[in-house]
């Protein structure tokens, strides 16, 4: 079993969502380096750091499996005078644990990140964004008696993810049960997942977030429908 040559393409994947929410949150552009060219006065930086191992869920841990990485993301600013920098950084990081489920570090960067990345201080913090990488697997054997074989529609179903009191959940993990095939939901709760399903059976979905699991059975929707499932409910109390 080999692991995906191109590790960029997992932390382009990973950091999408992060970008989407920064630009909504700050309404400025985001970059990826202190060097990138942006346009206007200042710029979101959202800086990979390194990989991790992601940490045991709950009581027992688990077997870790390639697809359980997180990376940590540095969230700073460029371009802004310093009062304008801490303010939007302030704004960003009180969002973040407001409105994601990504786990930010309780101390901010260290002054040797600061010397290793050549830079001065400035406001900032570490966020923890879940990597899911791309295993590719070998070829299955050929089998000596004939499959059985059931026809199956193979569409993309889209749908949002929300708390009890219709708040969306971002970065919540959805899962198609009968393939394993997971997404996670963007900074307003939504998701896109491809799903194959045996004609006129039910579609069953996992879905977690801040702690909190369940798994939803729905009639597959009609793909002139948009494939919309529409809002998944999880009883996620309003203070978490």
């Amino acid at each position: 079993m080999a692991r995906n040559p191109e590790p960029a393409e997992d932390f382009a994947r990973a950091i999408e969502p992060v970008s989407a929410w920064a630009t909504d949150v700050t309404k400025l552009p985001v970059v990826h380096d202190f060097d990138e060219e942006h346009t206007g006065d200042g710029a979101v930086l959202l800086r990979p750091l390194h990989l991790e191992l992601a940490g045991p869920a709950g009581p027992d841990r688990r077997y870790i499996s390639s697809a359980e990485l997180t990376l940590g993301l540095l969230v700073t600013t460029v371009g802004l005078a310093m009062f304008d920098a801490a303010g939007v950084t302030s704004g960003l990081a009180l969002s973040a644990t407001s409105d994601t489920d990504w786990p930010m570090d309780a101390a901010g960067p260290s002054l040797d990140l600061w010397r290793a990345l050549d830079r001065a201080p400035a406001p900032a913090f570490i966020l923890r964004v879940p990597v899911q990488r791309i295993v590719e697997r070998p070829t299955a054997p050929l089998v000596r008696e004939p499959l059985h074989v059931m026809p199956a529609n193979m569409h993309v179903v889209v749908g949002r993810v929300v708390a009890s009191d219709g708040r969306p959940l971002a970065s919540a993990r959805i899962a198609f049960a009968d393939s394993g095939a997971w997404v996670m939901s963007d900074h307003r709760g939504r998701f896109r997942l491809p799903v194959a399903t045996v004609e006129g059976g039910p579609l069953s979905l996992s879905v977690r977030a801040r702690g909190v699991a369940r798994t939803f059975t729905v009639d597959a929707p009609l793909e002139r429908a948009g494939g919309d499932l529409g809002d998944l409910a999880l009883p996620i109390p309003e203070s978490v």
